[in-house]
């Protein structure tokens, strides 16, 4: 009978050490993806605020271009674009920034902010 008590209690141990390990695991990925998710969203609005210093005159060109690498470190496998489209008249334009980034053992990740630009500011 003791030896039964026994089993069943290392049996209940063995399965409530595997819940823990597996809680811990889940939210560790949890945390990653949080933590890369707030880097990139740092990144584009450190690029939004060194866009609106420059100023409408100083937007690059119309089309897709990618962010300088060292803005990206932190995130494995980033990459970034500014993508600068005509607005509805000709002193706006629409800016499209993204990141997007690839960690190892889990889903990619995307993140981007877009908003219009006047040659007078920024849309609030």
């Amino acid at each position: 009978m003791k030896l039964i008590a026994a089993l069943v209690g290392c049996f209940a141990l063995i399965g409530a050490l595997t819940i823990a390990l597996q809680g811990y695991t889940h939210g560790s990925a949890a945390l990653r993806r949080a933590r890369d998710r707030a880097t990139a969203t740092l990144v584009l609005e450190s690029q939004v605020e060194l866009l609106r210093a420059g100023g409408f005159a100083a937007l690059p060109p119309a089309g897709a271009q990618p962010f300088p690498a060292e803005q990206l470190r932190g995130l494995p496998g980033a990459a970034g674009s500014v993508e600068v489209a005509p607005g509805r008249t000709p002193t706006l334009r629409r800016v499209r920034l993204s990141v997007d980034w690839r960690p190892e053992g889990g889903p990619p990740g995307h993140e981007e902010l877009v908003f219009v630009m006047s040659a007078h500011g920024m849309d609030p």
